[in-house]
């Protein structure tokens, strides 16, 4: 009974983000990073439960416009005439 329980996270983004940093800051010990790795795999599986099933709807369609030039635009290079 004197093993630490293990902490609780807010969200599966936290518990996400925990173990990706968990997994970076793993050292070479081959015991402790197979952890660290079955941690971040895990985290990552129930994040990926909790995300919507459904991609976001894509944005509206905004065509590109070409813009005037006015009489009150700055030549870039004054004295040079615009080549057809």
């Amino acid at each position: 009974m004197s093993t630490p329980l293990a902490p609780a996270y807010v969200s599966p983004w936290e518990r996400l983000t925990a173990a990706a940093l968990a997994y970076a800051d793993a050292s070479d010990d081959e015991e402790e990073f197979a952890k660290a790795r079955d941690r971040l795999r895990k985290a990552a599986m129930a994040y990926a439960r909790t995300a919507p099933a459904h991609p976001m709807p894509p944005a509206p369609f905004a065509p590109r416009v070409r813009k005037a030039r006015t009489p009150g635009q700055l030549e870039l290079w004054p004295g040079q005439a615009e080549r057809p």
